[in-house]
């Protein structure tokens, strides 16, 4: 089975991605899923929705394949069997400044993309309460991930990084944190400002 018979055409996608926008637009609702639309990079319509709270623009994997498998098979390949033939893989390697427009924005999934670096503007996202950046290239997160002081939940695990910047320690409502499967040799000493912190994972490092 070829491409061409597996996935949809990047036409078709496209417009699915606008139709989705236009219509949270018309009903101001507060979610977007964008995920598994064949993604390259984020429409700039996609900024005008300053209401938003959650956006999903993840290549979630479905059942029975988990992130361990996904990781072993570099993030990159698509494998028919386990998704669904409807959708083709976001492949975002960044985020474009203009993320900061979404200053309500309290839960983003941007799991399983090709991101390979991060802009300060995610810094101005300041009512995030989870931020999952899993199975990405991240090798770095920057210093402005300090700013989001309300994030209760980070998910950086299935990356690259190889140290964590010290603002770390200002995420005081910080429960969860996942950095295993990384190559990091120390962590900062701030990291034991979270007080909150209620689970920790380091695990294949």
């Amino acid at each position: 089975m070829n491409d061409q018979e597996t996935h949809p055409t990047k036409k078709v996608l496209e417009e699915e991605v606008q139709n989705r926008i236009r219509e949270v637009a018309k009903k101001k609702a507060v979610s977007l899923d964008l995920g598994h639309l064949g993604l390259s990079e984020l429409p700039s319509e996609l900024f005008k929705l300053s209401w938003l709270q959650k956006l999903n623009l993840s290549n979630k994997p479905i059942s029975p394949f988990d992130i361990s498998t996904w990781s072993k098979i570099q993030f990159s390949r698509y494998i028919p069997e386990a998704f669904s033939a409807d959708f083709l893989d976001n492949s975002l390697s960044t985020l474009p400044p203009e993320i900061k427009l979404l200053t309500v924005l309290r839960d983003l999934d941007i799991r399983f993309n090709q991101l390979t670096s991060l802009p300060p503007e995610l810094g101005d996202l300041s009512q995030l309460t989870r931020l999952d950046l899993s199975a990405n290239r991240l090798s770095e997160l920057p210093i402005e991930i300090g700013n989001l002081i309300q994030l209760t939940k980070l998910y950086v695990e299935y990356n690259e990084l190889v140290e964590t910047p010290s603002q770390i320690g200002q995420l005081a409502s910080l429960h969860i944190l996942h950095l295993n499967n990384n190559r990091l040799k120390k962590l900062p000493e701030e990291i034991g400002q979270l007080n909150n912190l209620k689970f920790l994972d380091l695990s294949a490092n």
